[in-house]
């Protein structure tokens, strides 16, 4: 968004982020099949505490596949522009 010049709601919402990023180009409803609204509990619920949630390294290994998948969407999305 900030590439476009448009100003950006604090929020950890992976879901409201890409809604935003929809109103930009359509193209990012497809971040939607990576599952990247999975991001937002890693965001926000592991950050802060008191979190008591401990993750698996699949898990883990799952949201790193996710965010890799997500940077790499973006920034091709940037590189076309």
């Amino acid at each position: 968004m900030i590439f476009n010049n448009k100003e950006i709601n604090k929020t950890h919402d992976i879901t409201e982020l890409i809604e935003n990023c929809k109103e930009i180009d359509i193209d990012f409803d497809n971040i939607y099949s990576f599952n990247a609204s999975e991001l937002t509990d890693y965001a926000v619920n592991l950050k802060y505490p008191p979190s008591s949630k401990i993750i698996s390294l699949e898990d883990e290994k799952t949201a790193i596949s996710i965010a890799k998948q997500v940077e790499s969407f973006v920034m091709e999305r940037i590189k076309n522009k």
